[in-house]
């Protein structure tokens, strides 16, 4: 439970709750998921932005979020 509720403040502490490792995701859509327990206790969709800071943003989806874990590869740095 508290990696699940660490990966929801994934823009944060991203690094430090999941270095190199598995993190969670929609199976159904490919999408981020996370807890976030300011709006429920259940697992919901969310996206992050560019233009505020990298906070996340959790909207509705027409299926609930079923959950599986990847890994997604380390970002290649711009030249």
């Amino acid at each position: 439970m508290t990696l699940a509720f660490l990966t929801g403040y994934r823009s944060a502490i991203s690094g430090l709750a999941a270095a190199g490792g598995p993190e969670p995701h929609c199976t159904s859509c490919g999408g981020a998921v996370g807890i976030f327990l300011g709006h429920a206790p259940d697992w919901q969709h969310f996206r992050t932005g560019a233009g505020d800071g990298g906070l996340a943003e959790v909207y509705d989806t027409d299926h609930a979020p079923a959950i599986g874990w990847r890994y997604v590869p380390p970002a290649i740095p711009a030249r």
